[in-house]
């Protein structure tokens, strides 16, 4: 009998570790990862365990700072700020106190300039291009490049998105304007890009791409929109919506702006936010009181 009291209260602790906290911060107790009281040999399991699994799990997709600004039509300014670069596996921690620059008629990543894997580094119009802080170096800082939009980096190993910018058809990039020092950015253009100038005539229109002025990082895009009355009478009115969804005509339930002046013909502005499909695509819908629409990208909303 005592034999078998003693199995039983044995068997209590081992059960009772399987229930222990694993890879957790501070132990899951708030203890200390390493304590005065533990052996040795366990030094590396308790380090790994509640210390760096714990932060390498919280840090992978951190950074602060590091805004884009629009320098030149082809420069950009990468402010200062921390970021984690990774090759998917090991995580390099840098830190810039400095701004950088990214020159995009410049080739190669020693240059700050495009990765040669894009298009051999040359710059091309009507392109979007991501831009990425990089780690390669034994360094506390990072450096920057760009790469086509939806190209990898060939020429760095541990790296960071941080943005996009756009060249379009002259070779010369847009100005915008950046808000935002985490992972959530929002960017407004100087000078909003057209997207639909056609009306619908009382139905919803086919897919309307706004991938000049989007860029694949982005479905969330911050919309302005023109409407002008028909001469006659009647409400002008247009709604968006994301490309091949449901999205409603009824006012107060659909995403619309409209207008309906005392002198009939008048026109009137307003701004509206909308998602788009996968590929930066919506639609619009003109009620039967529209002469004219513009609909332009002023600006949108994007992860990094």
């Amino acid at each position: 009998m005592k034999k078998l009291i003693v199995l039983f209260i044995i068997s209590m602790f081992l059960v009772s570790n399987v229930f222990a906290a694993i890879n957790d911060w501070k132990q899951g107790d708030n203890s200390a990862p390493i304590l005065g009281t533990s052996n040795p040999s366990d030094i590396d399991a308790n380090l790994s365990n509640y210390a760096i699994d714990p932060l390498d799990k919280l840090l992978t997709n951190y950074i602060y700072g590091c805004t884009l600004t629009w320098a030149t039509a082809d420069t950009i300014t990468v402010g200062i700020g921390e970021v984690n670069c990774t090759d998917g596996t090991v995580h390099r921690m840098r830190k810039n106190v400095a701004t950088a620059t990214v020159t995009m008629s410049n080739v190669g990543v020693a240059t700050g300039g495009v990765d040669t894997g894009s298009d051999a580094g040359a710059e091309q119009a009507s392109t979007w291009y991501d831009i990425y802080a990089g780690a390669d170096a034994n360094a506390t800082t990072f450096t920057v490049f760009a790469t086509k939009q939806g190209t990898a980096p060939t020429q760095i190993t541990y790296y960071r998105y941080l943005g996009s910018v756009y060249n379009n058809v002259g070779k010369n990039m847009p100005d915008f304007f950046w808000t935002g020092n985490g992972s959530n950015v929002q960017i407004m253009w100087d000078i909003p890009i057209s997207v639909a100038t056609v009306l619908s005539s009382g139905a919803w229109s086919g897919a309307i791409s706004c991938s000049a002025a989007m860029p694949s990082t982005s479905t969330c895009g911050i919309f302005g929109v023109l409407i002008t009355e028909l001469v006659g009478g009647g409400d002008a009115e247009c709604f968006l919506r994301v490309n091949g969804k449901t999205g409603s005509v009824v006012n107060g339930v659909g995403q619309n702006w409209g207008v309906n002046s005392g002198t009939l013909g008048g026109s009137g502005g307003g701004q509206l936010t909308c998602f788009t499909d996968a590929s930066q695509q919506i639609q619009h819908y003109e009620q039967a009181g529209s002469q004219a629409v513009v609909i332009l990208v002023k600006g949108f909303y994007f992860n990094r």
